[in-house]
């Protein structure tokens, strides 16, 4: 009886044994992995901390001011607590022109990208900063009255959104890994009865339902910016909404070229959202409305895009890049919102 007691609490101690090396091998691995994820954090607390100390000592208007000093602060909150607690700004505040500011956040956009892409950081923390990138690279357009030229490729915004990227407005998208997500009967008809939507290429390109909804929003956005521009003059829109409409109308055209081209060499078949082809009851009374919400929405799904890929394993940059170019239709779709609403997000497709 003693022998087998015994041998009762000596395998319940080593099983204790056991489960407690688990955990502790466990809490050590995500310390560890977890490290750089924190250490990107802490860095762009820190361009933000210096930041927020750029715009108090800038000449930025009064409410203008108090706009970006609160969203700076809500980009902060959206990060780790303890690493914005360790950020520790940079020291020269020395004071600066409107001009001045908008070349610091052109700076601050760009490192912050960079960060996003380190291998530490989850998908929601990694698309969290590429927002925050987005939305200092919008700022700095409306700061500098430039959010109207972004559907230019030769424009200063253009090149700006190209040099945070890697990825041109008119450059062939040869990103893969992701194809629009169809129906099962849809796959079925589109792959001769095989079942997969990449059984006719070979692919290991993964269903995206967030494609999905930004080819159906871009087809949308299309359809009802172009009836916008032809009923113009009988529905009486004003001026300055045309011209928000032409620019839209230009950026989603293009979007949307570069996007199906690219789906072409990749996807065996694709999703045709005649649904899209349709406005909301009295949408003609509130062009401008509706085309905030529509570029919102592509927004969203930009992000939803950019959280699909995996930070440091995902290329980030180039036409070979999701994230890219999720993070360019995130920047172009701000720029369209943020021309009508006159404010742009502090986390863009996000808040």
């Amino acid at each position: 009886m003693k022998t087998s007691a015994a041998k009762t609490i000596f395998v319940f101690l080593l099983i204790v044994l056991l489960l407690l090396a688990a955990v502790s091998g466990f809490v050590w691995w995500r310390t560890t992995h977890n490290q750089g994820g924190v250490a990107a954090q802490q860095q762009a607390a820190a361009e933000l901390k210096s930041l927020q100390a750029a715009v108090r000592s800038s000449g930025v208007a009064g409410s203008q001011k108090d706009s970006l000093e609160s969203d700076l602060h809500e980009q902060l909150d959206a990060l780790n607590r303890s690493a914005v607690e360790d950020a520790q700004p940079e020291e020269d505040h020395a004071p600066q022109d409107v001009p001045g500011l908008a070349q610091r956040m052109t700076q601050s956009s760009q490192r912050i990208y960079d960060l996003a892409s380190n291998t530490g950081l989850s998908s929601d923390e990694s698309a969290t900063l590429t927002s925050i990138s987005v939305g200092q690279w919008a700022t700095v357009q409306l700061l500098n009255g430039t959010l109207a030229e972004v559907e230019d490729p030769s424009s200063a915004a253009s090149r700006e959104l190209k040099d945070l990227t890697g990825l041109g407005q008119n450059e062939a998208l040869k990103a893969d890994g992701l194809c629009p997500a169809m129906s099962d009967d849809a796959k079925d008809k589109a792959s001769g009865g095989a079942g997969s939507q990449q059984a006719d290429d070979g692919s290991n390109a993964e269903d995206s339902e967030n494609l999905t909804k930004v080819l159906t929003g871009l087809y949308t956005s299309t359809w009802s910016e172009s009836y916008f521009q032809a009923r113009q003059d009988v529905d009486n829109i004003p001026k300055d909404t045309s011209d928000r409409i032409v620019v839209a109308a230009k950026i989603h055209s293009s979007q949307l070229q570069q996007l199906r081209a690219g789906l072409d060499q990749n996807c065996s078949a694709m999703p045709q959202p005649k649904a899209a082809y349709k406005l909301p009851h009295g949408a003609a009374r509130e062009p401008g409305k509706i085309m905030a919400e529509q570029a919102d929405h592509l927004g969203s799904e930009s992000i939803g895009v950019i959280r699909s890929q995996k930070p440091g394993k995902s290329d980030a940059q180039g036409s070979g890049s999701w994230t890219a170019w999720g993070a360019r239709s995130l920047a172009l779709n701000t720029a369209i919102s943020t021309q009508i609403s006159g404010d742009v997000p502090a986390l863009p497709g996000i808040s």
